[in-house]
């Protein structure tokens, strides 16, 4: 069956202002010296570049590197709404697929496991870069191979909904009974591939976050009983894992909320007969949410500084704020510079 008109449509509305965001947050940390110094920013910024290449090549392009002359089992034309694609293009969007969204879950576990060891354990910068190349690496590797293995077994096809990605050659051979050309083993390839990374990453990233509030909280109470006063440094000390602490669920928030009915999703065709993932409620919201990872990141990064700026100055509308806050004058920016290296002397 395939996808209705809104699953090619509504994906590339969302996504093309998921990829805006995450530009405008990729380019505030590169430009600073500062915030580009620390592991964290830096794997915020692979983590955003892996989620723009799935936003564009699966959210923005969808049907259209679908071939057009898609056929079923039974050698009938596929309808796909915008398809204008081939063979080629369809296996590049599928493994861009594969690259792209397997390195960001990996990227996004890194994060969370980052902030953990830093609050937690109090690790500092010279610690965290030791294993930075080990983040980098475990991301990125994983990602190759998640793409590579599919291709190598000719299972990057179209699904027949709104994009490529794993799946049998010609659609529907498998279930159909008939010799297939390629992607006989596409459902093991999903499962291993794609499914288990999701929810094991998922995994990691409650974990890291449960361990790091129960750490947080065990600071709190400890600092109550001996009654800290916050002006000292270990109340300076405590206010600040406050704010990483919480600057880190945001984040972990905003992948929750982009894979949460996907994931609902893929549960639902473990548990249905015959494996359908759904059509349904949670289908909708997925098309929505799942190119919106962008606009949480961006919005959890430029809160604070949204916030400073509208009790600075209350007079400002909505869009001079935003334009304050995420392209700041070249004056204020460089005002800002000379007090940072001030302090710092």
């Amino acid at each position: 069956m395939p996808a209705p008109r809104f699953a090619t449509i509504a994906p590339k509305v969302v996504g093309s202002i998921s990829m805006i965001c995450s530009c405008f947050l990729i380019f505030d940390i590169l430009r600073s010296k500062t915030k580009r110094s620390k592991v964290t920013n830096r794997l915020l910024v692979s983590l955003s570049v892996t989620d723009l290449l799935y936003t564009f090549f699966v959210a923005f392009l969808t049907t259209w590197p679908v071939p057009t002359d898609l056929r079923d089992y039974n050698g009938d034309l596929v309808e796909s709404y915008g398809n204008a694609g081939t063979v080629g293009t369809c296996r590049m969007q599928g493994f861009l697929d594969q690259f792209a969204a397997k390195s960001s879950y990996l990227y996004n576990a890194e994060l969370a496991t980052a902030y953990y060891l830093m609050i937690q354990f109090g690790w500092n910068e010279e610690k965290m870069r030791r294993i930075e190349p080990i983040f980098h690496g475990v991301a990125l590797v994983t990602g190759l191979v998640c793409a590579i293995v599919p291709l190598a077994y000719n299972a990057l096809n179209a699904t027949g909904e709104f994009s490529c990605w794993i799946a049998d050659t010609p659609l529907g051979c498998v279930d159909g009974g008939v010799e297939c050309d390629g992607g006989e083993n596409f459902k093991l390839l999903r499962h291993v591939l794609s499914d288990s990374i999701l929810l094991a990453t998922q995994a990691v990233v409650f974990l890291m976050m449960f361990l790091l509030y129960r750490g947080v909280r065990a600071v709190e109470k400890r600092m109550e009983n001996y009654q800290f006063d916050l002006a000292s440094g270990a109340g300076a000390s405590r206010n600040q894992s406050r704010k990483i602490a919480i600057k880190a669920l945001f984040y972990v928030l905003a992948f929750e909320i982009t894979w949460f009915f996907n994931i609902m999703r893929l549960l639902w065709g473990y548990f249905a007969k015959g494996g359908d993932r759904g059509k349904g409620f949670a289908y909708i919201c997925d098309i929505f949410l799942f190119p919106t990872f962008g606009i949480w990141t961006f919005l959890n990064h430029f809160r604070l500084r949204f916030f400073k700026r509208r009790t600075d100055h209350p007079e400002w509308n909505c869009c001079q704020l935003l334009r304050h806050v995420i392209i700041p004058p070249p004056k204020e920016h460089s005002s800002t510079s000379q007090a940072v290296n001030a302090n710092k002397s």
